[in-house]
């Protein structure tokens, strides 16, 4: 095998979208043999915008064609409305990887966000092994492998009354108010998460956002052998955006015309959103609080809170100590021989052994 092809499908999550191109950039660089194709939902960036971004001979960024999206429900959480999402896209997914699967020379692995597992059929229907890359650590991964079995044994969603809950990644029993939203969500969030988790044990791995020094229960918590194999490759950060070619968004561009201090922005990440009525109740709650730009009486500077986390730090040297060890050991673990290097290196061979096994079961 000359080359081998890594598909990722990340969902529409910038910030999942970000991680994906971030590790698809160093695991290009780890191995002469891997190139990357990202297949692109839309509402993703376009694809002209990410190759002037992200200039990089061995990635290369595929528009799948666009599909009506299911109603959206807002009783429901985004996770579950993104599954539906995402199951739409299957025919496009089987297209481009039967195009990609033509080159015998070329070994083809699929490498899935964790909303768009659906896809594991079409990987399955065509002889691709497939892979499950978290944008997060091995927290998040014991919990839905905790999940699992909860459903299967109780059929119901976690109560804040709950007692401590015994999770594999975690040293010490947690309340359940700790728990990702969608566990305590009895509209849907809870089944999703429960049907995404059933299908953890289908792929040939698990490649999470961490390394050994960060989280070395954890990652021993789920590397028992009932589970796949799960490869440390983190920290995968994007902390410089640099200078930005893509274009503005019209909003973006019309709050950069707008008088200092004059526009209250509120964000609630890639996923979150309010409806209009809610936004107007946090305008009326504004008006009614009585603060007008300007008025720094009233907020919370960045230069207080920078001396109030300044003052912590200094009350406890051992918390600034262990920060800075493990700064020098988070980058030691991406560095040619530390512990994620030589982890991204096994989940590439282990990637090749799989799809010839998989080549191999197809040819005999």
């Amino acid at each position: 095998m000359e080359k081998l092809e890594l598909v990722f499908m990340p969902s529409i999550g910038i910030s999942h979208l970000v991680s994906s191109i971030e590790f698809a950039k160093r695991i290009t660089e780890r191995d002469s043999r891997v190139w990357v194709t990202v297949l692109m939902m839309s509402p993703l960036q376009p694809t002209k915008d990410l190759n002037l971004v992200y200039s990089h001979s061995k990635i290369r960024f595929v528009d799948l064609p666009q599909v009506d999206s299911p109603s959206y429900d807002c009783r429901k959480t985004p996770g579950t409305n993104m599954c539906a999402f995402v199951e739409n896209h299957s025919s496009h997914v089987k297209h481009a990887l039967t195009q990609l699967a033509s080159n015998s020379a070329t070994g083809l692995v699929l490498v899935l966000d964790l909303f768009c597992l659906s896809m594991i059929d079409v990987a399955n229907e065509l002889g691709i092994p497939s892979y499950l890359f978290l944008t997060t650590g091995t927290f998040f991964l014991g919990a839905m492998l905790y999940l699992v079995p909860h459903d299967e044994s109780t059929g119901t969603v976690f109560e804040l009354s709950c007692p401590e809950l015994t999770i594999p990644s975690f040293t010490n029993p947690v309340p359940s108010r700790v728990l990702p939203d969608s566990f305590l969500d009895k509209a849907g969030g809870y089944a999703a998460f429960a049907k995404l988790g059933k299908r953890f044990k289908e792929v040939k791995g698990i490649v999470v956002n961490s390394f050994s020094d960060l989280e070395a229960f954890g990652l021993s918590s789920v590397s028992d052998g009932e589970n796949p194999p799960v490869y440390p490759v983190g920290p995968i950060l994007k902390l410089n955006s640099g200078s930005d070619p893509i274009e503005k968004d019209p909003i973006i561009s019309w709050l950069d015309e707008q008088p200092p201090s004059s526009v209250v922005f509120l964000c609630f990440g890639s996923m979150g959103s309010l409806s209009a009525p809610q936004v107007r109740e946090i305008a009326c709650g504004l008006e009614q609080s009585g603060y007008r730009p300007g008025d720094e009486s009233k907020i919370v500077t960045a230069e207080k809170i920078k001396e109030v986390i300044r003052r912590a730090m200094e009350d406890d040297g051992g918390v600034r100590e262990r920060m800075k060890e493990m700064r020098g050991k988070s980058r030691k673990a991406v560095m040619d021989g530390g512990s994620s290097f030589n982890s991204c290196g096994r989940l590439i061979e282990d990637m090749i052994n799989n799809y010839q096994r998989c080549h191999v079961s197809d040819t005999s």
